[in-house]
């Protein structure tokens, strides 16, 4: 969801895990976890409640070994910052073995290998590929990574000893609790859309990637900004970062020939299966597993 907004400052609210008239999820006892990868863990949600949605999570162990992670870099003298691609070729054009889009960004060129403007911080092999701070707009949130672990952090954030970043639009769950940003246009914040988002637990040692498809009726119709906080809380996170949204909601996995999966079902230009060109995405390297715990291919 590619959406500018200009505001002179930004303030938050905690709303607790969710409003009174925010209907629950309908969210399994247990998720069925399947391993793909050592220190990767996929899931696939079908719920009804508060509306039909899919949700696809992908959980990193970022300890475990062979574990390390990848953003996109810049694109040397071309304009712009970086050329757009789609979720799928990053992956492939990495290596990597599962990846989801990032930040927002401008000015939409609908081609891969058109240029594009981050609109918020991306740290590539500690080389700032996209500055925080963008003219006429609030500076965003991001997930940084200074060393194995990583951390959701608000402005301003020290780049001291940051190798990788990608930003988001602004934090939705902090210590546990939905975020609000009152400054917000109400149409933003509540308007139920696809969603894509970054969590954390374990002091930032398990990394979530989430993607929820919406715009589909009666498959997936997607979540308002409170909504996709409180589920990230449900699922047992204690932090949360929204990302680029709409039809640029993306989540793709290598099969075992190492061609990008996707895992979700995007919606571009109102065509469900089709993927919106992103300017930013993180990547997530890790090994096979062994041979007797592999799953099917997907």
């Amino acid at each position: 969801m590619r959406i500018r907004v200009a505001v002179a400052c930004l303030m938050f609210a905690l709303v607790g895990e969710s409003r009174a008239d925010t209907p629950p999820f309908d969210l399994p006892e247990t998720i069925g976890w399947r391993d793909v990868f050592e220190g990767i863990a996929v899931a696939e949600l079908t719920l009804t409640q508060p509306r039909p949605l899919r949700v696809h999570l992908a959980k990193v162990d970022l300890l475990a070994d062979g574990v390390s992670v990848v953003a996109n870099s810049d694109n040397g003298e071309r304009p712009d910052e970086v050329d757009g691609c789609y979720t799928t070729t990053f992956l492939e054009q990495q290596a990597c073995q599962i990846a989801i889009n990032g930040a927002p960004f401008g000015p939409g060129r609908a081609k891969e290998g058109e240029t594009q403007d981050v609109s918020g911080l991306v740290v590539s092999h500690g080389v700032v590929v996209s500055p925080i701070e963008v003219p006429g707009e609030p500076d965003r949130a991001a997930l940084v990574f200074r060393g194995p672990t990583a951390a959701i952090e608000s402005p301003p954030i020290d780049l001291s000893g940051v190798s990788t970043a990608v930003g988001g639009f602004g934090v939705v769950l902090a210590q546990g609790k939905v975020v609000r940003d009152e400054t917000t246009p109400e149409k933003v914040l509540d308007g139920v859309h696809p969603r894509s988002a970054f969590a954390l637990r374990r002091g930032g040692a398990e990394l979530l990637l989430l993607v929820v498809d919406g715009r589909q009726p009666g498959y997936s119709e997607g979540v308002t900004l409170e909504e996709l906080g409180k589920m990230i809380g449900l699922l047992g996170y204690e932090e949360g970062l929204n990302l680029d949204g709409g039809g640029t909601t993306s989540l793709a996995i290598a099969n075992e020939t190492g061609k990008a999966v996707l895992l979700n079902r995007p919606i571009n230009d109102k065509q469900p299966g089709q993927q919106r060109v992103a300017a930013s995405h993180l990547g997530v390297f890790a090994r096979s597993l062994p041979v007797e715990s592999k799953p099917t291919s997907p």
